[in-house]
């Protein structure tokens, strides 16, 4: 019964990050609590568009805007976008992945990234209604083979 529950919250995650289906709304964006779990570069600063304090609050119907800006350490020719969900502390890669897991188009970054840059990466994401309201810690990873980028960041999906 747990497992499906996982499933089915990493699944709704997973879909959030779909598709953006309106305009983005443009409220306050400022730096929020996240944890840079990195290997190969460093996480300068994190922002969730309409989050001021954690957990940041994801709305249904809204869209929502991941930001980070990072350095890398090591030169990067491909970069794929991937997100997980955090479940009994345990990474849950979300089903099918995003819709454009490269992270190379439409994301800010053009690649190839260079050693020493600094880029910032940008997901932006429609909270569909059916989602069930929840907390949890979404962990984003930008990899090249092996992951480079990473951070997670608690969230709560609301009314």
């Amino acid at each position: 019964m747990i497992s499906r529950i996982a499933l089915l919250v990493v699944l709704l995650v997973v879909c959030a990050t779909a598709t953006l289906r309106r305009a983005p709304r443009t409220p306050a964006v400022k730096a929020v609590p996240y944890k840079d779990c990195s290997t190969g570069a460093k996480i300068l600063n994190a922002t969730v568009s309409g989050c001021t304090v954690a957990p940041c609050e994801l709305k249904k119907g809204e869209n929502v805007t991941f930001t980070f800006t990072f350095t890398t350490t090591a030169a990067h020719s491909a970069v794929k976008a991937q997100v997980f969900a955090i479940i009994a502390g345990i990474p849950v890669p979300l089903p099918g992945g995003l819709p454009n897991p490269d992270g190379c188009k439409n994301s800010g970054l053009t690649c190839p990234l260079t050693a020493g840059g600094q880029y910032t990466y940008t997901n932006n994401m429609f909270v569909e209604k059916i989602y069930p309201t929840i907390q949890t810690v979404v962990k984003y990873e930008l990899t090249d083979g092996s992951p480079f980028v990473c951070a997670t960041l608690p969230v709560k999906i609301v009314n």
